[in-house]
């Protein structure tokens, strides 16, 4: 909050320096997301309300009223039973601890959906949370099913959005990859089909 302060003062006492001198900029901001929320005085005459646009809180501990913009979502394309034991994706970074079926989720680092998810990650399948298992590859991420048995070829992959009683954001992807949101919404991919419905 004093850094804030004091940038909102820096900021301001340069707009009167220009004005002094016959320089008034037609418009003059300092004001992102955070600050749209937090710091009214730092709007003056605009405001860049990046985050907010699509519905994002600037701010993990935030919690405003806000309605995402955004879902993302995919169909399973497989679904396996393996072993306990059994290694799987590129390099074998995941053992298998028990007798799993695990979903595969035709998305992957090129689309958006970041590498530093694998085996950290996690999407919504049957309702139920599906942990990402393995590394995520170029096209594709493998999921955990193992506790949602009636999964199938076929059904919904919450990746953003919600799904019975769960719900995941853009900000919870962004956390579990070590990042920030604005990378995530930066990142997907033109692969990614987009459906726009009007509110």
């Amino acid at each position: 909050a004093a850094f804030l302060a004091y940038q909102a003062e820096t900021f301001q006492t340069v707009v009167q320096r220009l004005e002094a001198k016959g320089l008034r900029p037609p418009w003059a901001h300092a004001a992102n997301s955070g600050a749209v929320q937090n710091a009214p005085d730092t709007r003056f005459n605009l405001a860049r309300p990046g985050l907010l646009v699509f519905g994002c809180p600037p701010m993990r501990d935030a919690k405003p009223d806000l309605l995402p913009a955004l879902e993302w979502k995919a169909r399973v394309t497989q679904v396996k039973a393996l072993p306990e034991g059994r290694a799987v994706g590129y390099g074998l970074t995941r053992r298998l601890e028990r007798d799993s079926r695990l979903a595969v989720v035709p998305l992957g680092y090129a689309d958006g959906w970041p590498r530093s998810l694998s085996n950290r990650g996690r999407c919504i399948i049957g309702g139920e949370w599906a942990p990402v298992m393995g590394r995520v590859s170029m096209d594709q991420f493998l999921a955990d099913v193992t506790d949602s048995p009636n999964v199938a070829v076929g059904d919904e992959v919450v990746l953003v959005g919600e799904q019975g009683d769960r719900r995941q954001t853009v900000d919870d992807v962004a956390y579990a990859a070590g990042t920030i949101t604005h990378e995530i919404l930066t990142g997907l991919s033109l692969r990614l089909p987009r459906v726009y419905h009007p509110s």
